[in-house]
């Protein structure tokens, strides 16, 4: 640890070499320096010509508390427990420690990362991940560096522990960060939606951090729908908790006959007590925890809030012992507050690892901590979402379209023209309203005619944005007269309201009839930090009022796009309604997925504006789009880098004959699901131990989805399926890189009807391509002592063999990858 004037750090890492040190954490210094990007990265060169990694600069320090380790600035050790905080502000972590030392929350790691020239907040988050003394993984985020390891990060956490993320919302704290960071501010919006999808909660106060934080450390989480049960010693109390938990969002739980006849018992009403529950002013610690026993045993209720006043007397530190035992034989989660005083749960010296009890500064905090251990969950059944087999494959003509962006690239186009725009959707199976350009008044009324009575002429303009903006749509065109006026009429308006635009004639459409459509807007726009961005909302007049828009990030795979259309505005609108029948979401959903993949496969296409799209009970259809093209190529890298969320490697596809005839590699779809569970359904009891180590039928659904749904940046997944008529899937391989190494682990299957065909040496030299196109230093993999047949692949292929020191059925073998 280097606390130093700055202007020696440079020298003292070269000292530090010479030692032999390989990790070096820098604390704050002179902002002149610490906030300079150059003397940063001089300090980065240093390290690394070294061989040394860096935190820091500006980090406050890290802690260990199981260990003793105390290499901070903060003066005492907090106590030992489950919770691991990464924080990027100093001042945080302060505020943090000394609520945590006041309400006796333990943390296994306390680090801050400062400015992160070197080790990064998802290498943080990783080593947390894989800690076994961490349950619960709290982090600050101030500015985002690198969104997409991050997201990786995070996402590969929380597949096994609560990951809770405190980040400022207002848009002035984003561009007061940017300005003191020099890192570009993104779309808040954007940055929830990425969190949720990576199955992390967010909290934007402190205080809200906090409580959540407490509620999280005791390790409980509540079923949905989560519903909430309330008990306050006194109405007012009661009402306030009540509404709290309302504003929240949260259900109140409606408890049974039996349950309510019980609580009655206990204040000794003639009248049932129904939720929320009022036990009085004078109620003893003792009423408080029979009626939470009651509550917690009804199966009506998820979750209990108690919020206590001092009316009672009551010692409150005794009262939440006794709370905490009587929550401790529930799984179902308990948040006390005692409002005006700021009371904790003290363990008992007797028993100093019992349970915690999360005691919460008020009854709002209490519902905001709750709300969000419903939405952690929340999130990870929205992880749990299989796709619809099939789903993931897209009537695409690529080429085409990729034809269309180089094309208008070629000419300096900044945006598309209109025939190009509908070329572009229809080459990704979005069906548009079919545009013919007028270039004069008398070609308008023949193409009027042409197409039929009524139509609608809009204006065709280089430099308009919005057509409607400067008067440049005309409906309901009736006759030759009236589409030649219309001409006229709409050119006049453009010079007088976009002087600057270059008219190039009118559009003419025919008139759509289709008395149920809804009007949606429906968008891809580049984000300058997350890259490619999918926007759904109200189209047509009404989205220039109801201008709220609901964000997903790239690829977007069917339960994604469902969940972006479950919560937009909109989204009410797309039901049966005044007589009109439901609107065909399954073709939104494929139009979604569409946009999606063409920001994934056509990386020149900077934005996409559909607007209006029509929805009715018949399908989808785009009426207008707006297109612009930017510099980059219209092939994307090998790592799609332009993307926030690596895509599956559609590309990776191809045929080969086998034994057994042609069959087809690829990678591993998220709609694979359904095939899969055959394939498992297929194997006999021998393969599965062999690949899994239990029988196929123990495999649940949440690890198959784990299988299917890869995080390409740290994983990869390929698979052979036959050639028949509906293709079945008859092997699968895969490695995920170990998290803080640059190892990776791989696993593969061979269905039994299809082994001796090469399968198995063929899907292993992809993974090994693979990982070395990714730098990975090492394949490891556990085979059981009895597989011959794998052993025997395995040495062909050169991987070395070593006893498996935890368990003598296994042998371990590994391939050094930087001999390969």
């Amino acid at each position: 640890m280097l606390a130093l004037p700055c202007k020696y750090i440079i020298d003292s890492i070269g000292a530090c070499a010479e030692k032999g040190i390989r990790f070096v954490l820098l604390t704050s210094g002179d902002k002149d320096y610490t906030a300079d990007r150059l003397w940063r990265e001089q300090v980065l060169e240093a390290a690394q010509k070294h061989g040394i990694r860096l935190i820091g600069p500006d980090s406050i320090g890290l802690m260990r508390p199981e260990i003793g380790l105390n290499v901070s600035y903060w003066p005492t050790l907090p106590r030992t427990g489950r919770v691991g905080l990464i924080c990027q502000s100093g001042s945080v972590t302060a505020s943090v420690l000394d609520y945590a030392e006041r309400h006796h929350i333990g943390f296994s790691s306390v680090i801050t990362s400062g400015h992160e020239s070197d080790i990064t907040l998802a290498e943080m988050v990783d080593f947390l991940a894989a800690d076994p003394a961490t349950g619960v993984i709290a982090l600050h985020i101030e500015t985002l560096r690198s969104p997409r390891s991050l997201y990786s990060a995070i996402r590969a956490a929380g597949r096994a522990k609560p990951v809770v993320i405190l980040k400022a919302a207002s848009s002035n704290a984003s561009r007061l960060i940017s300005a003191r960071t020099a890192t570009a501010a993104g779309d808040d919006s954007v940055f929830d939606a990425l969190i949720k999808r990576a199955g992390a909660v967010r909290c934007g106060m402190l205080e809200e951090f906090l409580a959540t934080l407490e509620a999280f450390a005791a390790e409980k989480l509540p079923r949905l729908p989560a519903r909430i049960a309330v008990i306050a010693n006194g109405l007012g109390f009661a009402s306030l908790a009540a509404d709290a938990a309302d504003q929240c969002g949260l259900e109140l739980a409606q408890p049974k006959a039996l349950t309510q006849e019980t609580l009655a018992e206990l204040v000794g009403s003639s009248l049932a007590l129904t939720n929320p529950v009022d036990l009085g002013v004078t109620a003893s610690t003792e009423q408080f925890c029979a009626a939470l026993k009651a509550l917690l045993e009804d199966p009506r209720t998820d979750g209990v809030l108690l919020s206590m006043s001092a009316a009672n007397g009551v010692d409150p530190r005794e009262a939440a012992r006794a709370i905490a035992e009587a929550s401790r034989k529930s799984y179902k989660p308990v948040i006390a507050n005692w409002s005006g005083r700021d009371v904790a749960f003290e363990p008992s010296p007797e028993e100093p690892h019992a349970p915690p009890l999360p005691c919460v500064p008020s009854a709002r905090l209490a519902a905001l901590a709750f709300s969000h251990l419903r939405e952690f969950v929340k999130n990870r059944d929205q992880r749990m979402r299989a796709p619809q087999e099939g789903s993931d494959i897209l009537p695409i003509d690529l080429a085409a379209a990729r034809i269309i962006a180089a094309t208008a690239q070629q000419q300096k186009q900044h945006r598309l023209l209109e025939n190009q725009a509908e070329g572009l959707l229809q080459a990704f199976g979005i069906p548009t309203e079919t545009s013919h350009l007028a270039e004069s008044a008398q070609q308008a009324s023949e193409i009027a005619a042409a197409i039929g009575y009524p139509v609608a002429m809009k204006l065709a303009a280089s430099g308009v944005a919005q057509r409607t903006d400067v008067g440049g749509v005309l409906l309901n065109i009736l006759s030759d007269e009236e589409a030649r006026e219309a001409f006229y009429r709409l050119r006049e308006n453009c010079a007088r309201n976009a002087p600057m635009a270059e008219f190039r004639g009118v559009i003419v459409q025919a008139m759509i009839r289709r008395p149920n459509v809804r009007e949606l807007s429906l968008s891809m726009l580049t984000d300058p930090l997350y890259g490619p961005i999918i926007r759904l909302g109200a189209g047509g007049q009404t989205g220039s009022i109801l201008t709220e828009t609901a964000a997903a990030v790239p690829p977007v795979i069917e339960p994604v796009a469902e969940h972006l259309i479950e919560h937009s505005r909109i989204a009410p609108a797309l039901g049966a309604f005044r007589g009109m029948p439901p609107a065909d979401t399954a073709s939104l959903v494929r139009t979604i997925m569409a946009l999606s993949r063409m920001a994934e496969m056509i990386p020149s296409i900077a934005e996409i504006v559909i607007n209006p799209l029509f929805i009715d009970e018949t399908g989808v259809l785009a009426v207008d789009c707006s297109v612009a093209i930017c510099a980059r190529s219209p092939v994307p890298d090998d790592r799609h880098l332009h993307m926030a969320i690596a895509p599956c490697p559609l590309e990776l596809g191809r045929s080969f004959r086998a034994k057994c005839g042609m069959v087809r590699v690829r990678a591993v779809r998220s709609d694979d699901f359904a095939a899969l569970r055959r394939l498992l359904g297929r194997i006999s009891r021998r393969s599965a131990y062999r690949r899994f180590h239990k029988e196929a039928g123990k495999i649940t659904d949440e690890e198959l989805i784990d299988f299917t749904q890869i995080d390409y940046d740290r994983e990869t997944a390929v698979c052979i399926e036959d050639d028949s008529e509906k293709p079945e899937i008859r092997a699968v391989a895969r490695f995920r890189t170990l998290q803080g190494t640059t190892e990776a682990e791989f696993g593969i299957l061979v269905e039994d009807a299809y082994q001796g065909n090469g399968f198995g040496t063929f899907l292993m030299r992809i993974l090994q391509a693979q990982a070395i196109e990714r730098r990975l230093t090492a394949l490891t993999g556990y085979i059981l002592a009895d597989n011959k047949p794998m052993r025997g692949l395995m040495s062909k292929l050169g991987y070395q063999d070593s006893p498996c020191t935890s368990d003598s059925s296994m042998l371990l073998y590994r391939l050094n990858l930087s001999e390969s």
